[in-house]
């Protein structure tokens, strides 16, 4: 079993989160370009090519913000895991 580390997680809900948000993004982008639904920037809709562009932009930074929070998170997880099953083991060895 191929042990994941930490960077790698880090890429591949990177890749996961940025790939899944892509047809959103891209359709976002094609409607703002055509003016038919903005995209909002500090409270103000953006249409045209400037709202495609920032439409462009949120599809990586919506996959780091995710990415981030969920390494964050799981990070975290896996250390309170590793934790729990150091004390069973050691409390294993002293029993016997």
């Amino acid at each position: 079993m191929e042990i994941l580390s930490k960077r790698k997680l880090f890429r591949l809900l990177f890749i996961g989160y940025t790939f899944a948000f892509l047809p959103l993004g891209l359709l976002a982008s094609i409607l703002s370009v055509a003016g038919i639904v903005p995209v909002n920037i500090n409270n103000k809709e953006v249409y045209g090519i400037l709202g495609g562009l920032v439409a462009l932009i949120y599809i990586p930074l919506v996959g780091i913000l995710m990415s981030g929070l969920n390494w964050i998170l799981l990070v975290i997880g896996m250390w309170i895991y590793n934790s729990i099953v150091k004390f069973i083991s050691i409390l294993k060895q002293k029993s016997r």
